[in-house]
């Protein structure tokens, strides 16, 4: 027998919620384990399924309670016993287990097997026996009258009708011998007791034979034709429920299973169905999904998530070494964080929907989307979790932040690699190098305009095509160039016209300046005579210093006498422009005359 070992003497309990639910094919390999088997055993799914159930036996457990197993299942009958099992880790617990086989159109296809929880009293029971059978002091099968009873109770109606009729023939044979010793005296006496004694046995006897077939055998065939239905899935099968006898109260509770096992089932049925769609439509999401149980377990991993966990296995286990991708099933979501017990402590809380920041796993941006799953009363059962990879999305971010941020730096020369980007970042990145082409080729445009304009050249212009705003501002640069090019057009003339009035005005200023050059010369002469006459006054000052009164009043005659020259030189310029005048007077009399002349 299969020994599995290491063990511990540490004992795990099931909980009044926990049923622990199995099935295996012929040869006792598990084909499906449900949740409750998997967090009571240690192993994971993968683990377990395809290998012999016995992968959990206890060794404390006796080869001949199993035995005793086998022979109840190959025998088409279910089996209920109590197992001590064996944990991954050596732990153990116990289980009262119910195995039945597993028909298909009356075949044997497996067995299934559905596990409770024990009492105290049941365990100790168990657990002193088996250690007995184990030292040879015991054994499963019974001694004494309790092996009489044993084997009365697995005798058959037919078996027990057969030794009832026995009973009564050996009494009725003890009964006869007793009378035939009272009469044994009286002639003919013998015959007629053991004719009366005969006759009343083979009444007694076919009476209770159609009575036990017809009224007895029959039925029971039929429920267990009805339970066997039943078992497979058939609920239209007829059940006879007009009897009034204790056999009709049964066939009148089997229909009553009958109806209500229909029920349940095509309830489940549907459920199912529900959970099938609901399961193939989230395997076929977009998202990466993940369902955990109330205590973290994960049971449910979409195609998606899975895909992107096999991806990003070997980036995760940069931070988290032990991360398989392969072995979460099963799992416990702590495997995705490195303290566990503060992700618990807000899962535990967790109410309505909860959305993490940004997490750097192995250089792989994630965030998680979590919400809660409760049942009617409110309690939690289980928590979805959608997995979020953004390390592209961020990877992108981080590309438009630089390029956005150089633009603001008036640095319009930086584009994003579209190199191995697909869909969305595929047409964002050609977007924004778009956007950032035309600004480029626009703020060009209009550099080299200015610049031209800067350097007065007004001949160029912007002839790219844009659009909106872009347009307003080629046609408000080119507008711009143009009212220039008609506004200096404009200067020019005027300064033209300005330059004839300005050679106007030296030629007269030449002629102006001349006859000031004359007027200057004729005050020249003036000074020098004025010059001299100081000096006269100044030879006399020296010689007539004791006369300073008339020295001082002889100086302000003098600058009396400068006054008057200034006056002279005033009216000299009045002469002058008057003669102007009379020369223009002059001139336009000659001109009278000459045309009198010709005249």
């Amino acid at each position: 027998m299969r020994r599995n070992l290491p063990v511990t003497n540490n004992e795990v309990e099931m909980t009044e919620e926990q049923i622990i639910v199995s099935c295996t094919d012929l040869k006792g390999k598990l084909t499906s384990v449900n949740p409750d088997f998997i967090d009571m055993s240690g192993f994971t799914e993968e683990e377990l399924i395809g290998e012999p159930h016995n992968m959990v036996r206890h060794p404390d457990m006796p080869a001949a309670a199993f035995e005793d197993l086998w022979r109840s299942l190959q025998a088409d009958k279910p089996w209920i016993g109590y197992v001590k099992n064996r944990c991954k880790n050596g732990d153990y617990y116990w289980v009262t287990a119910n195995a039945t086989p597993v028909t298909e159109n009356g075949q044997v296809t497996g067995y299934m097997s559905v596990r409770y929880k024990p009492s105290r009293e049941e365990v100790s029971f168990a657990s002193n026996l088996y250690r007995k059978i184990n030292a040879g002091e015991a054994t499963l099968e019974p001694t004494g009258f309790g092996r009489i009873k044993a084997a009365v109770k697995k005798m058959s109606m037919m078996q027990r009708f057969y030794v009832q009729m026995g009973l009564i023939l050996l009494v009725m044979g003890v009964g006869g011998a007793f009378l035939h010793e009272l009469v044994g005296g009286i002639e003919g006496a013998d015959m007629e007791v053991l004719t009366v004694f005969s006759t009343i046995f083979i009444l007694l006897f076919g009476i209770n034979y159609f009575n036990l077939r017809r009224n007895v055998l029959r039925p029971l065939k039929d429920i267990v034709k009805s339970l066997g239905d039943i078992a497979e899935g058939d609920f239209k099968g007829n059940i006879d429920i007009i009897r009034g006898d204790e056999l009709g109260d049964v066939l009148r509770g089997l229909k009553t299973l009958q109806i209500r096992q229909g029920y349940m089932v095509n309830d489940t049925r549907q459920q199912a169905t529900s959970m099938l769609r609901i399961k193939t439509a989230l395997d076929q999401v977009s998202g990466s999904v993940m369902i955990a149980d109330s205590d973290y377990n994960i049971f449910y991993i979409n195609n998606k998530a899975h895909e992107l966990m096999q991806d990003a296995e070997e980036d995760f286990r940069k931070d988290l070494p032990n991360f398989k991708a392969s072995e979460l099933m099963g799992a416990c979501i702590d495997v995705f964080h490195k303290d566990p017990s503060h992700q618990r402590h807000l899962l535990d809380g967790l109410k309505t929907t909860y959305r993490s920041k940004d997490m750097n796993i192995g250089g792989r941006v994630m965030q998680v989307i979590a919400n809660p799953v409760v049942d009617e009363q409110g309690r939690r059962i289980a928590t979805v979790v959608e997995w979020i990879d953004r390390t592209e999305e961020a990877r992108v971010e981080a590309e438009v932040q630089g390029i956005v941020g150089a633009a603001k730096a008036g640095d319009l020369s930086q584009r994003i690699d579209t190199t191995g980007k697909t869909g969305f970042f595929e047409s964002l990145g050609d977007g924004i190098n778009e956007l950032v082409d035309v600004s480029e080729r626009v703020i060009n445009d209009t550099l080299r305009v200015l610049s031209a304009m800067a350097d007065g050249d007004l001949t160029e212009s912007i002839d790219n095509e844009y659009e909106g705003s872009f347009s307003e501002l080629k046609e408000n640069a080119n507008s711009t160039v143009a009212k220039l090019r008609e506004l200096i057009g404009q200067v020019r003339s005027t300064a033209t016209d300005v330059s004839g009035g300005s050679s106007e005005m030296a030629s007269s200023n030449a002629t102006l300046n001349d006859r000031t050059q004359e007027q200057a010369a004729a005050l020249e002469e003036t000074a020098s005579s004025i010059e001299e006459i100081t000096s006269t006054v100044q030879q006399n000052a020296d010689n007539a210093r004791q006369a300073n009164q008339l020295a001082v009043n002889t100086r302000e005659q003098a600058e009396q006498g400068g006054e008057v020259a200034s006056q002279a030189v005033q009216a000299m310029v009045a002469i002058t422009t008057s003669s102007k005048k009379i020369s223009d007077i002059i001139s336009v009399i000659d001109e009278i005359a000459f045309q009198t002349n010709l005249l």
